[in-house]
């Protein structure tokens, strides 16, 4: 909105958190400018609300400007400190949903316009919720203070929406346990955290994801569930036509392979596939139509042989693109050639 694992500098995304660390580091007194030069962060980095970096690049810019201000809990500070509307239309189809329990739905829902890395879902049963997070392809997800800032502001959003101190039954972090964690349990308002768990979670109560929403209005939710919609079918169409252009690069004397076309777009072959199967198209059937257009440009072509062409579509012989075309179209390229011919003749 990306099994192989992600070539680890080469997933991007577009994010808030970048400007927010280094403009909250200089309000505290820290000189960042050596650290834009050494991340090779673009003029605009403490201007723009979002830019466009190597997720890497994000983790660490984090990182380092928690530690040039040395504040353990730089992730829960930067969580009260983000505007209300950075996250656009996401944020506010969640100030309209009626309940805490739609507005969450929404931010797992429409994830993929607020993080192109992370992956969230909540699952109810028993009495109580659980909103998971994750990255795909990183075990340690955003990096310690960047998961505490995500699930930080999840919970300020939260407690803003309801007006209510909503506290989480349980709360999981995959990175390991800092030297203190007196700060975060009050934060939080829990009495125990766990650490170095699979996924980060936060476990509510139903009884507070039935909480309504104190700015919850039905129409404007119904026209921003449209737009953030539309911007999500906008990602999806850009990736799959992202995910076409590297087939067609790669398909001359070979059939890429979902692993290579997702290491060459910096994700895992699970995150394409996951995005794909969001957008009801497999990466067989995305294969499939990229060859059987440029099978089509290619019979057409009198000076290109059948053989020739098996080869440009990265089949080994002809028989298998013979009984792929004849699926696609119901004729063999044989068959097609020869009417070709004919009409030329």
């Amino acid at each position: 909105m990306r099994t192989v694992e992600p070539a680890r500098d080469g997933l991007w995304v577009t994010t808030p958190l970048v400007r927010l660390a280094l403009a909250s580091a200089r309000e505290r007194g820290a000189d960042v400018a050596p650290l834009s030069r050494r991340f090779l962060l673009p003029a605009s980095a403490e201007t723009e609300r979002f830019i466009t970096v190597r997720f890497v690049t994000m983790r660490q810019v984090v990182a380092a400007t928690a530690e040039l201000v040395g504040d353990p809990f730089w992730g829960l500070y930067l969580a009260g400190r983000y505007e209300r509307g950075t996250y656009g239309v996401v944020e506010y189809a969640c100030r309209c949903a009626p309940t805490l329990r739609e507005a969450l739905k929404r931010v797992c829902t429409y994830m993929p316009l607020v993080s192109q890395a992370a992956v969230a879902q909540l699952e109810e049963g028993f009495g109580r919720g659980v909103l998971r997070w994750h990255v795909p392809g990183f075990p340690d997800a955003l990096g310690r203070h960047a998961n505490e800032f995500l699930s930080a502001s999840i919970l300020r959003l939260a407690r803003e929406l309801t007006g209510a101190r909503v506290a989480p039954l349980r709360l999981s972090f995959v990175h390991p346990a800092p030297d203190s964690v007196d700060q975060l349990l009050s934060a939080f308002d829990v009495s125990a955290i766990d650490f170095g768990a699979g996924l980060n979670e936060m476990e509510i109560a139903c009884a507070e994801l039935d909480l309504p929403v104190l700015s919850a209005d039905p129409h404007l939710l119904a026209l921003l569930d449209r737009m953030a919609c539309e911007d999500a079918k906008r990602e999806g169409e850009s990736l799959l036509a992202a995910v076409q252009s590297q087939i067609r690069l790669t398909l001359p004397g070979q059939a890429p392979d979902v692993g290579s076309v997702a290491r060459s777009l910096g994700m895992s072959a699970r995150t394409l596939q996951r995005h794909l199967r969001q957008e009801g198209i497999p990466f067989k059937k995305l294969l499939d139509s990229v060859r059987f257009e440029l099978a089509q440009t290619y019979l057409d072509d009198p000076h290109r042989t059948v053989k020739e062409i098996t080869h440009l579509l990265g089949y080994a012989a002809p028989a298998p693109f013979a009984r792929a075309y004849r699926r696609w179209s119901g004729a063999s390229p044989a068959e097609l050639a020869k009417r070709r011919a004919t009409r030329s003749s």
